[in-house]
């Protein structure tokens, strides 16, 4: 109750008529393991990432969470929005600025367990019934990037795990580290669900809107490379059980 009630305060805060002008947005979701709320507590590795950043710099500007297709919206269309953990693509490249990496994904099909599907190589998942995506996700884009037209569309990442064990998608492309999580947000046993495909790996950054000041972004880069520096990103991703590559 108490997750849901931060929840709903964050997303009153996001829409706030008192910030000005100028001022910076920090947008993050809610999706373990890297970015998440537990107990009406904020916490994940990229969080804590940010926060150590911000520390770094001076930045005071408080983390909304927001969810995905609302905030990266945002980050498309509004000046001075930053958000995370936001992969970075060649279909992004240019459409944002960058802060990182602050974190590793490899995106992976994943199947029902004993399901004969077979996925070699990515072509071969142009022949699946259906493959289950997560709305205004990178992995999405990436598909419809490559011509991909047996998408089927969620508002959750985890509604695909769901999905996939009622039959409901045949492959569902999502994160490794993302997995578990959004297994256990359904009340489906890992064990339930298999990877059948590494379709690539791929790295995570705070992504700023492109109207942002230069200047900010390169405060921010310099905080990162600060902590990347002494030690402070290892050890962070350590404490959350997280490889750094």
């Amino acid at each position: 109750m108490k997750a849901l009630t931060t929840l709903a305060l964050s997303l009153l805060l996001c829409a706030s008529p008192w910030a000005r002008a100028g001022d910076l947005s920090l947008y993050t979701e809610d999706s373990p393991p890297l970015n998440y709320v537990e107990n009406g507590k904020l916490d994940g590795a990229s969080v804590a990432v940010v926060k150590a950043i911000q520390a770094r710099i001076g930045d005071t500007t408080p983390i909304a969470v927001v969810p995905w297709a609302r905030s990266y919206k945002a980050l498309e269309t509004e000046p001075n929005i930053a958000l995370f953990s936001t992969t970075r693509t060649e279909q992004r490249e240019g459409l944002f600025q960058w802060v990182g990496p602050i974190g590793y994904v490899s995106w992976v099909f994943v199947k029902k367990k004993g399901s004969p599907l077979h996925i070699g190589r990515i072509e071969d998942a142009r022949k699946v019934r259906r493959i289950g995506t997560y709305l205004a996700d990178a992995r999405e884009q990436w598909l419809k990037g490559l011509g991909f037209t047996n998408l089927d569309s969620a508002t959750s990442d985890s509604l695909n795990c769901k999905k996939l064990v009622m039959g409901r998608v045949d492959a569902w492309l999502t994160g490794d580290i993302d997995l578990p999580a959004a297994c256990k947000v359904q009340g489906i046993a890992r064990d339930d669900v298999e990877i059948a495909y590494v379709a690539r790996k791929q790295e995570l950054y705070i992504a700023f809107s492109k109207s942002t000041p230069p200047e900010t972004v390169q405060k921010w880069q310099q905080g990162y490379d600060a902590i990347v520096k002494d030690g402070t990103f290892r050890a962070i991703h350590k404490q959350y059980g997280i490889l750094v590559f």
